[in-house]
């Protein structure tokens, strides 16, 4: 019953043919009924690029169709099935070559497409041509000595409504999007007037030769090429065919002047989709290159940052370890001394892991930066995520917020630098506690989950949930690059910091666009059974 599905398309596809055959027909010349162009075409090849090879059996039944209904063919009904078929086959053709060897992009945004396009479209409607004519010749419905320019004249109607028509539908279904964003201006009024003013002049005022009046053509087809790449082209190509062919009917010069339209047609279309072509591969290449000079200026900074977080840990070093001298000698003090308050230990007890703490991570850091070190360990992922949570406690009671723990049953151990998935975790929850304290939110909770990732059990998911405002869209992208803040007085390094010790451990950092309202972050770290196919050091 699959073939109930096609219905739908087959029916469009049939009325859209077939009104088209007809119109053609209207213009047509020549006992086969040559037209200047055959959109028909562009609508069989689009229906098999589009839907694929097996709806091969709408073109034949359309072929048919037109030949007995639309056409009146000319010879017995033998001929039209024989016709038919080898218009389908040649169809079939030209797509697959198109599909499975030039791998046409259906988008139509790039040269290698335009150029896979022409070509075989070029071969496959010439072989078509050739075999449908010689078919009505051995009919004897053409003499011999009319057999070059028939084929030719189908050779050209069926190549330049591809090339006209099908752009246009490839990039419509492509970019639909765009249509509703178009917004007429002074310049493309006057751009689509500049067509139908150079056909008044052509074929009203009767000012050129017939040989050469099709020239002028080029003037408007350039100028809307070079201003709006392939897009502008393919409409022009669209506007001008038409406007061409409705000149050509209302000056009644259809039969003496077909076959010079016909290659006039076929060299401005393909004229405008070369040029449209290269002006938009030149806007992409402009953009890459813009996006390119943007990382690498990232790039740099960050490098920079990483080498300025070198050195000041190396400065750093010999004044924490200094610190943690004098608040230990403060803690025996303290400790030896009975007229202390009990609290002032605590706190000096506090104050000396705070002092280790720092010097530690500022180490880590410097080693990370210089040379790459990991100093993996087997690690609970529930004592690591409390330990955190601790350090963090000061935060949480400044800004009246709560950290949940959602942790996995049977969740197994990890296997890494403990200092840095530390300092991860620090940065992504104060973020989370940032971000609730200027929320005017009820929900001031922060989330913190951790569970066997879904897509592979060797690593573990790790994710911080706030309820806060959220990312904004436009910051999302850029969100882990180096120095992209929205902070007034942040530097824009903890995420991209953050995310360069998780990669190192094999894992990634990623913003869980799904989570509404406030703001989910990801990442994943191997378990321990896993770490040994991770590289120690980066």
């Amino acid at each position: 019953m699959q073939w109930l599905s096609r219905l739908p398309v087959w029916g469009v596809y049939l009325t859209s043919f077939l009104a088209l055959d007809w119109l053609s027909y209207h213009w047509a010349i020549e006992p086969l009924a040559i037209s200047l162009w055959n959109p028909q075409s562009a609508l069989s090849l689009f229906l098999l690029l589009r839907y694929g090879l097996k709806q091969w059996p709408a073109l034949f039944v359309a072929a048919l169709l037109a030949e007995l209904v639309a056409r009146e063919a000319p010879v017995w009904p033998a001929y039209a099935l024989l016709s038919s078929a080898l218009s389908t086959l040649a169809y079939s053709a030209i797509a697959a070559l198109l599909m499975r060897v030039g791998r046409l992009d259906l988008a139509f945004r790039s040269m290698r497409d335009l150029g896979w396009l022409t070509a075989v479209a070029a071969v496959g409607t010439l072989v078509g041509a050739a075999g449908s004519v010689t078919l009505y010749l051995g009919a004897g419905a053409i003499p011999p000595e009319r057999w070059l320019g028939n084929v030719t004249r189908n050779w050209l109607a069926d190549l330049v409504g591809i090339l006209v028509l099908l752009p246009l539908l490839l990039r419509l279904f492509a970019d639909r999007p765009r249509l509703f964003k178009f917004r007429p201006d002074l310049e493309r009024l006057a751009q689509i007037a500049s067509i139908g003013i150079v056909l008044w002049i052509i074929f009203g005022l009767e000012v050129f030769d017939v040989q050469k009046r099709f020239y002028p053509l080029f003037v408007p087809m350039v100028w809307i090429s070079m201003r709006h790449g392939i897009w502008g082209a393919i409409i022009a190509n669209f506007l001008t065919q038409v406007g061409l062919v409705l000149a050509m009917l209302w000056s009644n010069e259809l039969a003496s002047t077909a076959i010079d339209a016909q290659y006039m047609m076929l060299t401005l279309t393909v004229t405008g989709l070369l040029l449209g072509m290269a002006v938009t591969e030149r806007w992409q290449l402009r953009k890459v290159l813009s996006l390119r000079e943007v990382e690498l200026n990232q790039a740099l900074r960050f490098a920079g940052a990483a080498e300025m977080t070198s050195a000041l840990a190396h400065e750093l070093n010999q004044p924490l370890a200094a610190i943690s001298n004098y608040a230990r000698a403060c803690q025996m003090m303290v400790t030896e001394s009975a007229l202390v308050h009990p609290l002032l230990a605590e706190t000096m007890a506090k104050v000396v892991r705070e002092v280790e703490r720092a010097g530690e991570s500022v180490h880590r850091l410097r080693e990370f930066f210089r040379f790459g070190v990991l100093r993996r360990e087997r690690l609970a992922m529930s004592a690591l995520l409390s330990e955190v949570a601790r350090v963090l406690e000061p935060h949480c009671m400044r800004h009246d917020v709560a950290i949940l723990f959602r942790i996995g049953v049977g969740l197994p151990a990890v296997g890494v630098d403990r200092v840095q998935i530390e300092i991860v975790l620090h940065n992504l929850l104060l973020n989370a506690i940032e971000a609730l304290a200027v929320s005017e939110g009820s929900q001031r909770e922060v989330l913190l989950e951790a569970a066997v990732f879904e897509e592979d059990a060797g690593w573990v998911e790790v994710a911080v949930r706030d309820f806060g405002p959220g990312v904004q869209a436009d910051l999302a992208e850029g969100l882990f690059h180096a120095f992209a803040t929205t902070k007034t007085e942040g530097m824009g390094l903890g995420l991209a910091i953050s995310r360069s010790l998780v990669e190192a451990h094999g894992g990634r950092l990623w913003l869980d666009d799904s989570a509404r309202p406030g703001a989910r972050f990801c990442f994943t770290i191997p378990t321990d059974e896993n770490r040994g196919s991770i590289a120690e050091e980066v």
